[in-house]
């Protein structure tokens, strides 16, 4: 039986997919592991820190159904070299890099599958 989407299972689902622990997503938006723990049991609800969550994880948290991935990974996830270059486990290269990644190998080789602006637009997730 799947877990219901809570915002707790999205926020543990988002820290997983970037391999962080409780403790290291914490430190990044300046809480505790108990904070984040309570969150992901959905015992709390981390009013103050959905800005912080979302820039880290680099989606909204708060509409279920959004991908947890951006919408160049999303939407172009049956192109092999896209999953490839999202699936590197350096956690020395930031999310927005690895982002911007996908884009220009899109531009270069798949035009056609960027929206018509074609831009790199930071935090863009939709």
């Amino acid at each position: 039986m799947a877990a219901e989407d809570t915002l707790g299972t999205r926020i543990k689902r988002a820290r997983e997919r970037l391999r962080l622990t409780q403790k290291q997503l914490g430190q990044r938006v300046g809480k505790s592991v108990r904070t984040v723990n309570d969150w992901e049991n959905d015992r709390t609800y981390p009013k103050n820190s959905i800005g912080a969550l979302e820039e880290v994880f680099g989606h909204s948290l708060e509409r279920p159904g959004e991908p947890d991935v951006p919408w160049q990974v999303a939407e172009n996830a049956d192109i092999r070299q896209v999953t490839t270059i999202w699936e590197i486990p350096d956690e020395r290269m930031p999310r927005a890099q690895r982002v911007a990644m996908v884009e220009l190998w899109l531009r270069k080789y798949r035009p056609e599958r960027l929206p018509e602006t074609g831009l790199l637009v930071p935090g863009r997730t939709g």
